[in-house]
């Protein structure tokens, strides 16, 4: 008989691990249930959550709702019918109470709620808290913050825990969580089949969102950017909205559908991010045999403090003479590295293994009663 497993939590990656584990092992049926705009409603969750053996929450802490009243002044802006409503509907307790009930529900509660719920109904359960990088951020701020309720901080210790990263195993400990590092089995990885040639002109690649710019390092990015100015610089997933002054070697990409071409076009993958957890982008850039710049240890990878420009600087300029001396060696030892590494059969297997072992420690625990 398969193990039932469900799996709660950020909508893209619930859906991906359910979908690969129930296409390579016949021994689990597994099930998704996202939290935001694409979840399934609470009593297909409810159902699910009772009747699996395994539950994992990946990349989905306990909700911190914290509501603010509606303040018609922070949207005049805004025209239309709908804003018109919401002005006039917002000044009534049921309005408030209708609002109070749709933000809560945005941010994960109902799911919350029916995990609660039913780890009372079926304590033999084994429940997984599977953290993959904002999440454990996230936990440590409302930790320190003194707003983590006890009974979520009793939930998660109780709980077996796993992360995707050496660095949030760490920071999960710093709060008192044990943790386990179990590498995210992500599929879709860009692996090329033959290493492309580096470009003519030094060039260095970046994940920069509009919205989130400060986070992504844009800051140092740009500063060194002034000072090499010898070095083309593209950013790609956002379009340089509010940038004053764009250097003339710096490009804003906007999104990209497919990154082969970006990455075969540069020289250096760059990703100075404040926090983060296994990055897709640091493992194709060691795919692609790209010196690789990252703001956390890796293998293979050169090491710069978030935040660092000065360090920045001086790490692409000794790139930069290498360029010019004849060429950026192919990083080979890296791409090596990660083609072992990111196997994606091997870290679904590992994943798996973990989430048996969770559940035969749970029955042995059972039997020991």
């Amino acid at each position: 008989m398969s193990t039932r497993i469900a799996f709660m939590g950020e909508d893209r990656w619930v859906k991906h691990l359910a979908t690969q584990m129930n296409r390579r092992f016949d021994s689990v049926s597994c099930t998704s249930h996202p939290v935001g705009w694409e979840r399934r409603t609470t009593l297909s969750a409810l159902w699910h959550l009772l009747t699996s053996a395994v539950i994992v929450r990946v990349g989905f802490p306990p909700p911190a709702a914290v509501y603010v009243e509606y303040d018609a002044d922070t949207f005049a802006e805004r025209t239309g019918a709908r804003e018109s409503l919401k002005r006039v509907l917002f000044r009534t307790g049921v309005g408030r109470a209708l609002r109070r009930l749709v933000v809560f529900f945005r941010i994960g509660l109902p799911i919350d709620w029916a995990h609660e719920i039913t780890s009372r109904l079926r304590p033999s359960r084994c429940d997984v808290y599977y953290w993959i990088g904002t999440d454990v951020m996230r936990t440590l701020e409302a930790a320190e913050a003194g707003t983590l309720p006890e009974r979520s901080r009793t939930r998660i210790t109780e709980a077996v825990n796993l992360a995707v990263a050496p660095h949030l195993v760490v920071e999960l400990a710093s709060a008192g969580i044990s943790a386990e590092s179990v590498p995210f089995p992500a599929g879709a990885l860009d692996i090329p089949r033959d290493v492309p040639p580096l470009p003519a002109r030094m060039t260095v690649i970046s994940y920069v969102p509009d919205t989130r710019q400060e986070f992504y390092g844009l800051p140092a990015l740009l500063e060194a950017a002034e000072t090499l100015p010898e070095i083309l610089f593209r950013f790609f997933r956002g379009a340089g909205e509010g940038v004053p002054d764009v250097p003339d070697n710096v490009e804003f990409l906007g999104y990209v559908d497919d990154m082969h071409e970006v990455y075969a076009e540069s020289s250096v993958v760059v990703r100075l991010v404040e926090h983060d957890g296994d990055s897709s982008v640091i493992a194709e850039g060691l795919l692609y045999a790209r010196p690789v710049v990252y703001s956390f240890e890796v293998p293979h990878a050169h090491y710069v403090p978030f935040g660092d420009a000065g360090e920045l600087v001086r790490v692409l300029s000794a790139l930069l003479d290498q360029h010019r001396a004849g060429g950026i060696p192919p990083n080979e030892t890296g791409r090596e590295w990660a083609l072992q590494e990111y196997d994606a059969d091997r870290r679904l297997s590992r994943l798996l293994e973990m989430l048996l072992s969770c559940r035969e420690q749970s029955s042995a625990s059972r039997r020991a009663q």
